[in-house]
């Protein structure tokens, strides 16, 4: 009878939301103990990865970073506006009140919906600017990390995989 030779961690299963997303090479690397990960990334957790090794690794896997996130556009980020329950009774209340031939009311309404709409996608476009001009605060952009490198910490954005993060 044939000995398994793989961890304990490769045949436990996990959910189907657990496997929904798995990474590029099918390993749910947080679910996997410290020691398994250092073993598997050929690294040293005291002194991290060499020069040479971390520019192979950089070479072959590319940045540590995560994909962009689909953009919208304006069009269908103003159209987001309206997509919350307080927006929906208060479109509900307009159209009973043009039903009701009170026209001022409803357009007063309407009014306030469309103001609102207008200034949340003013307010996501300036907060999105913001992110833009500082992308080392923004996740997506790149943010630092302490890495370690032949024993000596050094702060970057340019990761390959087994360097020890804190």
């Amino acid at each position: 009878m044939a000995v398994n030779q793989e961890p304990a961690w490769r045949n436990t299963p996990m959910s189907a939301t657990a496997n929904a997303d798995p990474t590029a090479d099918g390993i749910a690397w947080h679910a996997v103990a410290v020691d398994d990960v250092v073993k598997r990334l050929a690294t040293d957790i005291g002194k991290g990865l060499e020069a040479n090794e971390a520019a192979k690794r950089l070479q072959k896997y590319g940045p540590n970073r995560l994909p962009e996130g689909k953009k919208r556009g304006p069009f269908m980020r103003f159209l987001s506006q309206f997509n919350n329950i307080l927006v929906y009774v208060l479109l509900g209340a307009g159209f009973t009140k043009l039903m009701l031939n009170l026209w001022v009311d409803a357009a007063i309404i309407f009014g306030v919906v469309i103001l609102n709409a207008l200034l949340g996608l003013l307010s996501g476009g300036q907060s999105r600017e913001g992110a833009g001009v500082h992308p080392q605060h923004a996740i997506r952009g790149g943010a630092d990390a302490t890495r370690r490198r032949d024993a000596h910490d050094s702060r970057g954005a340019a990761r390959a995989g087994g360097h020890r993060a804190s």
